[in-house]
């Protein structure tokens, strides 16, 4: 049995395109878990007619504690041995599960991840973002991968897990970016995951979100994640430095985003958090970095000056 967790907030536009997206999959060996996050418009009753509908969908209706505690809600009832997790304003291809399950069987594989079509609200097509052909990564790799953004992303939803490598690992409550701080630790319990080229997940690109802005402090919650994935993959050798490079170019791009979109204390207080990261970060060598020349370059000036390297960068408009 797969378990299909759907934590729904005020979306009632767009509920019943993701709810029949699951319902309809080719594999039907299937518990569909819509987790009412207290959601204030017509998203509870509209829960509560699928499961009239459909035996196997089983709705959690609870106060409203964020997409973190609407997840974990749904994990405390899930009990197949498989797990997925789909956010309710999207919807997958028909055969997304069972090409995920497929290919996880058929490479001894505990997590699965496929390509994503991001669309508009109105759900046309924008861009694909994902491998250009199938793939199976042993831990090191897909760590490495995932670090990097190298086609492989820290987004939950695009992906289907073994029970077995989630066990035990919520998500933080109350917290921004909650995937970033969730999906490095079910990667490294993973000894294989095996990436499907084919887009089957369709990710709509809402203006409103906190990811639609120019830049909002609380995604300073994404900074945060970066340093514990940091600390947590020190213990690789073969990651420890890439970490921490990639936790300082981090740093910059939200130093540059926090001068171009914040003001007066709100900036100071931003800054703040971004250069107390920074500098208790172990700096990287310039043998150790794996950055073209050009990177290397504003690396080694933004570690000695972090503040100057972020406004000369914005007057060149580079990184935005």
């Amino acid at each position: 049995m797969i378990s299909v967790i759907v934590p729904i907030y005020k979306v009632e536009v767009y509920l019943d395109k993701c709810v029949q997206s699951i319902a309809e999959q080719t594999y039907s060996n299937l518990e569909i878990i819509l987790v009412d996050d207290g959601s204030p418009d017509g998203c509870p009753a509209m829960c509560d007619a699928w499961a009239e509908k459909d035996g196997r969908i089983k709705v959690v209706h609870k106060e409203n504690g964020g997409l973190s505690d609407a997840r974990n809600a749904g994990l405390a009832v899930a009990t197949g041995e498989y797990i997925s997790f789909i956010d309710s304003d999207d919807w997958i291809e028909p055969d997304f599960l069972q090409v995920l399950l497929d290919a996880m069987k058929q490479n001894s594989a505990q997590i699965a991840d496929c390509a994503t079509r991001l669309v508009d609200e109105e759900g046309n097509e924008l861009s694909v973002r994902g491998v250009a052909e199938d793939e199976v990564l042993t831990t090191i790799p897909a760590l490495s991968r995932l670090v990097r953004e190298d086609r492989v992303y820290q987004t939950v939803w695009n992906k289907l897990y073994h029970r077995d490598v989630i066990e035990g690992i919520l998500f933080e409550k109350g917290r921004y970016n909650e995937d970033d701080f969730w999906t490095y630790q079910i990667f490294d319990r993973a000894e294989k995951v095996a990436v499907v080229s084919r887009p089957m997940y369709n990710y709509r690109q809402r203006g409103g979100s906190i990811m639609g802005v120019g830049y909002n402090p609380r995604r300073l919650d994404g900074m945060e994640a970066r340093r514990l994935r940091m600390e947590y993959l020190q213990k690789y050798p073969e990651l420890a430095a890439l970490t921490r490079q990639n936790l300082a170019l981090e740093c910059l791009w939200h130093l540059q985003s926090i001068l171009r979109h914040l003001k007066g204390q709100e900036q100071k207080d931003a800054c703040k958090v971004v250069l107390d990261i920074f500098h208790t970060t172990p700096k990287v060598s310039n043998s150790q970095l794996t950055l073209k020349a050009k990177y290397k370059f504003w690396y080694a000036m933004f570690c000695t000056m972090p503040i100057r390297t972020a406004q000369v960068r914005n007057f060149l408009k580079i990184g935005l």
